[in-house]
């Protein structure tokens, strides 16, 4: 047996979230555990030394190669996952202490068991800290959406996801700074760039995942008076008609689909995540300047009452 191996998997395993803690130690006990369990492995667990039961599984002929490798990845995004409620400084973890599925558990152990890259581990950490926290919010299908993304998918996802707006129930992204800069759109497309996005390497592999639709027109009637809003963390756009008649309004967006949504909710419940506002302003300053009839202002959310900067962005 590889000595080194054995070091990676002992070492820096202890996990402080209590939910986290039973989850592993309801797994390892129910896959890998026999009656014959002797009195010092079931200790180990109880005090936090899951490295060390699988070790001794190993040795002891009661887990295979195979076994061992996908619990030594899956430990490694454990551990992940223990570093992210910690960095989210969250109360809820020792109030679900028993809340989570065990089906989803065994699904994303058969995931990640299989996933050594660095980055991907990092994303399958925080996936698992946020059901943790927030059970029944990553569905099994969009478990299996996920095991199939590459390393590079994963971070263009989230990179995109700071550019997430919502409007009601719909979720998308706004298309103006993928189009040719040539076009009018050079103030949008020159904000992407800095991320290293656009649309060949960023937007189609998330409509090829099944993350985001094809192009579809965001739609909705106005009537005078009434107001659209648009908005994500950072900031808040409101459109209104200034007609006296009906107005239907339309903006060309990426969609999230379902699946799409779920991911994006997690990326969002990160504690690195950051709402975007300059590619924001630069598309509703676009929006203004294409309709006339509209009013169009934008503000800056704030963290206490009144919770909006109510000075126009988009009239500075």
């Amino acid at each position: 047996m590889d000595e080194t191996m054995l070091e990676i998997i002992k070492d820096g395993i202890t996990i402080v979230s209590p939910v986290i803690q039973n989850c592993i130690t309801a797994l390892i006990t129910t896959v890998f555990l026999r009656k014959n369990t002797s009195i010092e492995e079931l200790e180990k667990l109880k005090a936090n030394k899951f490295g060390e039961v699988v070790s001794d599984l190993l040795e002891n002929g009661k887990m295979t190669y195979l076994e061992y490798y996908k619990c030594r990845n899956f430990l490694k995004v454990a551990k992940l996952a223990d570093q992210e409620s910690q960095s989210r400084a969250r109360k809820e973890s020792s109030k679900q202490e028993t809340q989570f599925d065990f089906d989803w558990f065994m699904r994303f152990f058969d995931a990640v068991g299989n996933i050594s890259n660095e980055d991907l581990q990092m994303l399958w950490g925080k996936i698992l800290a946020n059901e943790m926290e927030r059970p029944k919010t990553c569905s099994l299908r969009t478990l299996d959406m996920i095991r199939n993304m590459s390393p590079e998918e994963a971070t263009t996802f989230t990179i995109l996801c700071k550019y997430v707006m919502e409007s009601g129930s719909s979720y998308f992204i706004y298309p103006t700074g993928f189009y040719d800069e040539h076009e009018g759109y050079a103030a949008c497309t020159s904000v992407l760039s800095e991320d290293g996005i656009n649309y060949a390497n960023s937007i189609m592999p998330m409509l090829e995942a099944g993350i985001l639709t094809g192009d579809h027109d965001l739609a909705i009637y106005l009537e005078k008076g009434k107001n659209l809003g648009v908005h994500n963390e950072n900031i808040l756009c409101l459109i209104e008609y200034q007609g006296e008649d009906t107005k239907l309004f339309k903006q060309e967006a990426y969609f999230l689909t379902t699946n799409g949504v779920e991911l994006y909710n997690i990326v969002r419940n990160m504690s690195d995540y950051q709402s975007d506002t300059e590619y924001a302003i630069q598309c509703f300053k676009q929006m203004k300047e294409e309709n006339e009839d509209m009013k169009i202002a934008a503000y800056r959310r704030l963290e206490v009452e009144p919770y909006f900067d109510f000075t126009d962005i988009l009239a500075e």
